[in-house]
């Protein structure tokens, strides 16, 4: 009959709980979610016989062979096989402050760093005053959970289970679990232990270059970052969160990792996210104007814009949009999709006081990214006279309208220098604005003026032409540096270009190469054409000598080697108007800059000109 309920239990999965014979299984209730897993350990006493010291009657530690030692109190009956309290077989009566001893021998070679979760499943009779939980005790450790449950009820008491856990700070080859009785004694049924050490370890520095023609790398994966697996690790929080959009440069990324236990995890690590975009060449763009809400008197309304970045940080802050009343709600938009590389930007608001405490009402323009950071770079002010002056020189009380025009590259405080925040504004292309809740908003207005910016290996800007020195070559031409920038952090670069400006041109057209190169490395590039006219009348002087070679007369003509033209010498013997010219046939010798034809002398006169081919 036995062997026929295991087999039928073993066929549906089920271990048996109990044998009729009275073997007892071991009450394994509770047992951890790491239990298997790598560096953990198991064993299960079950104490079936009076073995001391006993070893595990199932175990899977391969570090070594785990034992229990009794040493038995005053009072303590020893091992027992069935003293009748319920169904329970094989057990020790402890005595009055007598010990079990688990020794469990672990991983040497555990990583360092590590620790370490010991979890206790003791099963005890309880009858109280006489019979209460054994204390557990596990040296080093602190003990983070103790609960209690009953296996069996009987008329005389109970079989009770208690699970403990309990954290080393530290993973030492081996621990010992301490059972110690009560004063009244104590009776042990069965005893389950696991351990585990565990290791969570940060994620290293990561070195990522960015987006293709972006300043920034998007979706950014912390590799080496634990997963959540609701066992070893339960939580991970990190800021800026994982999946995050990161500028060029390097950004600190501060992270909490909770495991099983409630242990924390704090982990400090740097996303760097190299420059690859070179240098912008740029040209002045008319100025742009980005506009929230219409100049309608304030008789809107219309919504504001926040970002949700934005309303993230204001929270439960109630909020209006342009034209609406005193309400108490601030005002808040965001100006996006604003243009690259801002030269000068005024913002422009026209206000109405319409509260009673409007008098400390405040603007504040900032910039939120996307994770709900406020940035450094931030400017608020007091709108009107309180002790001392705001924005204007006079209390803003109830009923006053005024535009407020804001240079936002030098935006004023109450003391020191000037705010700037043109350089935010081009990192971010966007603005937060919020104004306080005494105060209409009838419109803001942005004026900008921007660069329009474009990638290398384009045309600098409009070709130069001009005319060469008299009875020169070409010219120096002075021309005007193209004007570059790193799009990443809208500074200028410096530009170098081939031939420079002031260098001396040749008459033709010259390709004029310049190249800029950002702090990174990454070059831009344009060209131009520098074109060099002749100058008016500048045809060579004609000379002509003579040379005694021998007892021969030979004619010289010579003129200057032009740097325009091939001149081609001819000849004729009679100036008429039906003169014939015909090209002299000695080839020109370049001497010293000049072109010189040698011939014998004829008899008679002959008539020498240049001709440009």
């Amino acid at each position: 009959m036995t062997r026929l309920l295991t087999d039928l239990l073993k066929q549906f999965g089920i271990a048996a709980v109990a044998l009729i014979a009275g073997v007892c299984c071991a009450h394994d209730l509770m047992p951890p979610c790491w239990r298997g897993q790598m560096g953990s350990t198991f064993q299960q006493w079950t104490f079936n016989t009076a073995a001391n010291p006993a070893n595990p009657d199932l175990a899977v530690n391969p570090y070594g062979i785990p034992q229990a030692q009794v040493n038995l109190g005053p009072f303590g009956a020893g091992w027992l096989w069935d003293l009748r309290f319920g169904t329970n077989r094989g057990y020790w009566d402890l005595g009055r402050d007598g010990t079990m001893t688990l020794s469990i021998p672990n991983d040497a070679t555990a990583p360092a760093g590590a620790w370490k979760y010991v979890w206790v499943q003791m099963t005890y009779w309880y009858d109280p005053p006489l019979f209460v939980a054994p204390a557990v005790s596990v040296p080093g450790a602190t003990l983070l959970a103790t609960t209690n449950l009953v296996v069996e009820q009987t008329f005389l008491g109970q079989w009770s289970l208690q699970q403990t856990l309990w954290r080393l700070d530290s993973s030492p080859n081996a621990e010992t679990v301490t059972l110690t009785a009560a004063a009244n004694g104590g009776v042990v049924d069965q005893v389950v232990v696991d351990t585990k050490w565990i290791k969570i370890d940060c994620p290293a520095d990561l070195v990522l270059e960015a987006d293709p023609g972006q300043c920034s790398k998007a979706n950014v994966t912390y590799v080496g970052l634990p997963e959540v697996d609701g066992c070893i690790v339960t939580n991970v929080s990190c800021s800026p969160p994982n999946g995050s959009t990161f500028p060029v440069g390097t950004t600190p990324v501060s992270c909490i990792i909770w495991d099983g236990g409630g242990k924390t995890v704090n982990c400090s690590f740097t996303v760097t996210v190299t420059d690859t975009l070179g240098p912008y060449v740029c040209a002045t763009q008319p100025q742009a104007v980005v506009q929230g809400g219409p100049d309608d008197d304030f008789t809107g309304p219309e919504p504001g814009t926040p970002s949700a970045a934005l309303l993230s940080i204001l929270g439960e802050v109630d909020l209006r949009g342009y034209d609406e009343g005193c309400e108490l709600a601030f005002f808040a938009t965001t100006l996006r999709n604003l243009p690259t590389q801002i030269t000068e930007a005024h913002l422009r608001l026209r206000l109405r006081a319409c509260g009673t405490f409007s008098h400390n009402d405040m603007i504040f323009l900032g910039f939120v990214d996307a994770s709900g950071r406020i940035r450094p770079e931030r400017w608020s002010r007091r709108l009107g006279f309180l002790g001392s002056p705001g924005l204007l020189d006079t209390p803003w009380t109830n009923g006053r309208v005024h535009e407020f025009v804001l240079d936002l590259a030098q935006l004023p405080n109450a003391s020191g220098p000037p705010t700037d925040l043109l350089g935010a504004l081009n990192a971010m292309r966007q603005l937060d604005i919020v104004v306080h809740e005494d105060t209409q908003v009838d419109y803001v207005a942005l004026e900008m003026t921007a660069n329009a910016c474009g990638p290398g290996a384009a045309v600098c800007g409009p070709d130069v032409e001009t005319t060469a020195e008299p009875d020169g070559c070409g010219a120096i031409v002075n021309y005007a540096l193209p004007h570059f920038i790193d799009p990443c952090d809208g500074s200028n670069v410096m530009v170098m270009c081939d031939p420079p400006p002031g260098a001396f041109f040749g008459v033709g057209r010259t390709e004029v190469h310049c190249t800029a190169f950002d702090p990174h490395g990454n070059p831009g590039s344009c060209s131009f054409a520098v074109t060099v006219h002749p100058h008016p009348g500048s045809a060579p002087r004609l000379s002509i000598g003579t040379e005694q070679v021998g007892t021969e007369t030979v004619v010289v003509i010579y003129w200057p080697v032009s740097c325009v033209t091939t001149w081609q010498l001819e000849e004729t013997d009679a100036l008429w108007p039906w003169t014939v010219w015909r090209p002299v046939l000695e080839p020109p010798v370049n001497e010293n800059g000049l072109w010189v034809v040698r011939m014998r002398a004829k008899p008679g006169q002959s008539f020498y000109r240049l001709r440009s081919d």
